[in-house]
């Protein structure tokens, strides 16, 4: 598996949200129907990250989002989702996932 572009914001109490992403999706903009993902924001734009690191930084999360093929594959090998739980938009899928 190749690395994925990884961002980490802090919600307001301190919680952390992560982006994973396809490398090859940023600067992307995914639009069908109602759906949209604008991988040109900064929100989406991070750091190369290999699977071991993400699996770690999940761990501490609040919330992670996972865009894209690889990402996608990687939060079902964590059992973290369902394949059904995936929504695809314009051929790439999305997750995301919420620890309380």
């Amino acid at each position: 598996m190749r690395q994925m572009i990884v961002n980490i914001h802090k919600a307001y109490d301190g919680r952390r949200i992560l982006t994973i992403c396809d490398s090859g999706l940023i600067g992307r903009r995914i639009e069908q129907g109602k759906l949209q993902l604008d991988l040109t924001s900064n929100f989406y734009r991070g750091t190369e990250r290999d699977a071991d690191w993400i699996r770690k930084a999940v761990d501490k999360a609040f919330v992670a989002m996972f865009i894209g093929r690889e990402s996608v594959e990687m939060a079902l090998k964590m059992n973290l989702i369902l394949e059904k739980d995936a929504i695809i938009a314009d051929n790439v899928p999305y997750t995301q996932c919420i620890f309380l």
